[in-house]
């Protein structure tokens, strides 16, 4: 999607990155509740704890992590792949245990 805003259509890239990685989180967020985790919790409150969850992980890996990494002498390629493992982990970890959790009746 990102190369087919920016390079086919030619809309900028801050555009065009934020659109892709909004439409990447949505899709995220829609697979991950129906087939990973299940859940048949209202989706208003899921989505006030994804949302946020999502920034973090924007602010800390994406920015911060990768262009750390690149700030520092690492090639952007291998800053991305280092960073998008740290995400991986941060995103299920946040899911698994925040935003699809099991909340038992009180």
């Amino acid at each position: 999607m990102l190369v087919t805003l920016h390079s086919a259509l030619h809309w900028p890239v801050p555009v065009s990155l934020t659109l892709a990685y909004s439409t990447a989180f949505a899709l995220s967020y829609t697979l991950n509740r129906a087939f990973n985790f299940r859940s048949h919790a209202p989706v208003g409150p899921q989505l006030t704890i994804y949302v946020p969850t999502v920034i973090a992980n924007f602010v800390i890996f994406i920015l911060g992590v990768g262009d750390g990494l690149t700030h520092v002498g690492v090639d952007y390629r291998l800053a991305r792949i280092i960073a998008g493992c740290g995400e991986a982990v941060f995103m299920y970890c946040a899911m698994r245990w925040w935003v699809f959790r099991e909340r038992r009746p009180t």
